[in-house]
């Protein structure tokens, strides 16, 4: 009967699995759930681990960098901050989150000024790529236009409870055990008494 109880209360809950993406080499080009985008401009570029299996700077300083998932995911949230280490560092960028169909579902924009992390909590389902882009005050680079920025803690599908019951379905159910038992406790109390 305990067990019984426990896959019951267990079913009644459906749980997303939480990942972050993983940037793993100079340039990162692939991981579990996705792909990066490198030598767009044919050079070198990409993402490339900045400390943190978690955390990449745009190598090369290019515009256009992406993260692609092989299945839409809910995008949770991310940290950006400009590469302030860096002798150039981006100065707006823009984070735009694409559907499989490459529709814009919707963009952030990092505060240039930041010296710190900044937080973008997104909650946004059905998305497959994210894009990095910025507009460019400095002429340096392989095209001119290099910038660096750094971003880290990229969390999508975290865990969710869908389906949560209802504190009258807890009840109810509460109410159908205690019933069971009850009636069980009826029954062995008779056989005693013959």
């Amino acid at each position: 009967m305990k067990y019984f109880i426990a896959i019951l209360l267990l079913s009644t809950f459906n749980i997303v699995q939480a990942a972050m993406v993983e940037f793993n080499g100079a340039p990162s080009t692939s991981w579990a759930d996705g792909t990066f985008t490198y030598n767009l401009y044919n050079t070198n570029d990409g993402f490339f681990n900045a400390g943190t299996p978690y955390e990449a700077a745009n190598g090369y300083g290019m515009s256009g960098e992406t993260i692609q998932f092989s299945q839409p995911v809910v995008l949770n949230s991310f940290d950006i901050m400009p590469f302030v280490g860096h002798i150039y560092w981006a100065a707006v960028t823009t984070v735009s989150e694409y559907n499989s169909a490459g529709q814009l579902l919707a963009q952030q924009f990092d505060d240039p000024n930041a010296s710190t992390w900044t937080t973008f909590n997104v909650e946004l389902s059905n998305v497959s790529a994210v894009q990095f882009t910025f507009s460019s005050p400095y002429a340096n680079g392989p095209l001119g236009n290099a910038n660096w920025y750094l971003i880290n803690n990229v969390t999508y599908n975290e865990a969710v409870p869908t389906n949560m019951p209802e504190p009258n379905t807890i009840i109810l159910l509460a109410l159908g055990l205690l019933s069971f038992g009850f009636i069980r406790m009826k029954k062995v109390h008779r056989m005693c008494r013959r």
